[in-house]
């Protein structure tokens, strides 16, 4: 997996989406599936739309629910600048509670990601436009991808 968030479309009817996100820095990663409202993808479009606006812009975006106890799990996306030279980066929480089969949900803990990358604003303009045609069902996935160590 290349580093940086990757949202991908797999299934859809009238009601729902269900999204496959997946998140890496090259050292750890984590991967969850998400079922939300139909749209989601615009209301996160809309929310990171020309970001960042200025040095101290932050913005955040829940995707699914981030409460352990759910079984449907969620994303918790933290846009903001950082230094006296408002250097844009993103934070990214996943709690997934895909549990196996075999396994009372009680029994196992939620599993947790969570990574803090330095991002481009070039890159969330493409990541922006990716969503749009995810939207437009043009395409079935759109990538942001994180400044490389």
């Amino acid at each position: 997996m290349d580093n940086g968030l990757r949202i991908k479309l797999i299934y859809e009817d009238c009601d729902l989406l269900e999204l496959s996100l997946s998140i890496s820095n090259g050292e750890f990663a984590g991967k969850g599936y998400f079922y939300v409202g139909f749209d989601a993808l615009a209301e996160l479009r809309e929310a990171i739309r020309d970001f960042p606006r200025s040095s101290n812009d932050a913005r955040g975006f829940i995707i699914g629910e981030m409460d352990p106890k759910s079984a449907r799990g969620g994303v918790r996306l933290g846009f903001s600048c950082v230094g006296l030279a408002g250097r844009p980066h993103l934070a990214v929480e996943m709690i997934t509670c895909n549990q196996p089969r075999r396994m009372d949900p009680k029994e196992m803990p939620a599993q947790r990601v969570i990574l803090w990358e330095e991002i481009e604003p070039a890159a969330v303009d493409q990541f922006v436009a990716e969503i749009a045609q995810l939207e437009s069902r043009n395409r079935s996935t759109a990538c942001l991808s994180f400044i490389s160590s």
